[in-house]
């Protein structure tokens, strides 16, 4: 789910110290690889080529996922395990209004096969904790847009 290296990009950019690495299907890995080159940053930035929803690499401190909906509480549990204590969970997306009537076309890509469910800031955030992730914070961005995040406590 890491697409096309464009936010991993933004961030390295804006972070020197950051090394991040991009989980994808091998044909977006493609272009991410082509992204990241023509930024100059290969050597801070890996490109695996996977399916998220069944294997995460390890050994990362922060896990981003950006833009792909509300994540089911199996792959937030494979999140938890692989991250060290202090690791932080990172979700930036669009959620549903508390009343779940907006934003209509979440609503509608979720009816024409989006593969995650939709939900509400508030049902994302307690999700988290049910699978461990304490200190969860929800901030909104600009209106729909909410960022998520929660970490993994002392092991």
């Amino acid at each position: 789910g890491g697409g096309s290296g464009v936010m991993s990009i933004a961030l390295a950019k804006a972070n020197p110290n950051l090394r991040a690495c991009i989980l994808d299907i091998e044909p977006v890995c493609q272009i991410a690889r082509e992204n990241i080159r023509n930024a100059g940053l290969s050597h801070r930035i890996d490109v695996v080529a996977g399916d998220f929803r069944k294997e995460l690499p390890r050994g990362y401190d922060v896990v981003l996922c950006c833009d792909i909906g509300a994540i089911p509480k199996a792959l937030l549990r494979r999140i938890y395990r692989n991250l060290p204590p202090e690791g932080k969970i990172i979700l930036v997306d669009r959620f549903l209004s508390e009343n779940k009537t907006d934003p209509l076309d979440i609503l509608l890509y979720h009816l024409v096969g989006s593969m995650f469910g939709v939900e509400t800031r508030k049902e994302m955030a307690a999700a988290l904790k049910s699978c461990g992730f304490q200190k969860i914070k929800t901030h909104n961005l600009r209106r729909d847009v909410w960022i998520i995040t929660g970490r993994v406590g002392p092991r």
